[in-house]
C-alpha cells in the first residue's frame, strides 16, 4: 500500500501508542502489510495536547480529600 501511493509516511512509534492509550495485542493495530497503521499518527497531536490537561498514569492525585492513584 505504502509503495501505491508513493507518499512516504511517519512510522508510528511506541509513545504515540502509549498516548493514545492503545495498550494490548499490537497486532489489532497493523494493517495488512503487516506495519502499525499509520492512522495512527494523525491525532498523535491531538493526544499530545490533550494528555497535558489529565494527570499521569501512576499519579497520585486527592479526590474530595482522598488520595487515588491514577489508572
Amino acid at each position: 500500500m505504502y509503495h501505491i501511493f508513493k507518499h512516504p509516511l511517519d512510522e508510528v512509534s511506541n509513545t504515540t501508542i502509549e498516548a493514545q492509550g492503545l495498550y494490548g495485542s499490537r497486532d489489532k493495530l497493523k494493517d495488512r502489510s503487516g506495519k502499525l497503521d499509520h492512522t495512527i499518527n494523525f491525532e498523535k497531536d491531538i493526544y499530545r495536547e490533550e494528555n497535558k490537561k489529565y494527570p499521569r498514569k501512576g499519579q497520585i492525585v486527592q479526590i474530595e480529600g482522598v488520595p487515588m492513584k491514577c489508572a
